[in-house]
């Protein structure tokens, strides 16, 4: 018998290198309203002509401008509003709307142009007054939106613009709620804390604007600033500019007034607004 022979091993196998893990492939871009050749057009055409290029889209267009639609910064600029919404169909009566019909500003990549006879289309009309709008109807929810119709009111910024003292909240969120029982349901969702606070503030500041301007007190050229700093009416004007500064930044909508110079159409704009809330 011969000697014991070592069990055979398998060769070793050759490390293998480690591999990258395959890299996911990238969302492609969704393509331009109109395609890229007509948004090539748009970006490649001067300044000049885009105005009596696409003439029709400019008239709806500055019909949004001129009554203060809650529009993207962007849309400042004629050629990106032209390069968010896409080409103007043929025909009348088309307008901005509102894609998926919820939010209260347009934003890029949430509108579409839309037949003004669409009973679905929410979009941006002339209001009563001059240089003002308002949404043909109320936006709807969606099942991501803050404040839902079942729902009292958001009062989850309230801090920054009611004052702080637990009574005077608790007072306004009771007047609030009874205000709100008032708003007819497809407004709901737009009369919000906001804007009653907005509402109440505005006139009041009107009234303290009025009472200074009586006494001299609202020209700081010509106002004694110890006379003015010294006024009641001054720090209480100081104080609720402030909160309806900070409370604008919520209400879009309304965003373009300046407190200084356009107090007056402001109010009559919150008003309406609020008169058609309820009635």
């Amino acid at each position: 018998m011969g000697g014991l022979q070592a069990p055979r091993t398998a060769p070793a196998k050759a490390a293998q290198p480690n591999k990258a893990p395959a890299a996911k492939p990238q969302a492609r871009p969704a393509p331009p309203p109109g395609g890229a050749a007509w948004a090539k057009r748009v970006q490649d055409m001067p300044q000049s002509q885009l105005f009596d290029s696409f003439a029709e889209a400019a008239g709806v267009y500055r019909e949004l401008m001129m009554n203060r639609a809650p529009i993207p910064t962007t849309w400042r600029q004629f050629r990106q509003f032209l390069l968010d919404v896409g080409p103007k169909p043929a025909g009348p009566g088309w307008v901005i709307a509102l894609k998926d019909g919820a939010g209260r500003a347009y934003e890029t990549g949430n509108v579409s142009w839309s037949k003004a006879a669409d009973p679905d289309a929410i979009f941006w009309v002339k209001g009563e007054g001059s240089n003002s709008g308002e949404w043909n109807k109320a936006p709807r929810t969606s099942a991501t939106d803050p404040t839902p119709l079942d729902v009292d009111g958001d009062f989850s910024q309230i801090d920054s613009w009611l004052p702080g003292a637990p009574a005077k909240q608790a007072a306004f969120q009771a007047a609030f709620k009874m205000w709100r029982r008032q708003v007819k349901p497809n407004f709901r969702k737009a009369a919000t804390p906001a804007f009653l606070f907005l509402y109440s503030t505005v006139s009041a500041l009107r009234e303290l604007r009025d009472r200074l301007a009586a006494e001299g007190l609202m020209d700081e050229h010509t106002a004694r600033n110890d006379a003015r700093e010294h006024h009641p009416a001054w720090s209480k004007y100081c104080e609720l500019m402030g909160r309806a500064q900070a409370v604008m930044a919520m209400l879009p909508e309304f965003g373009s007034y300046s407190l200084f110079s356009e107090l007056d159409k402001l109010e009559q704009r919150l008003i309406k607004t609020e008169r058609k809330y309820r009635t």
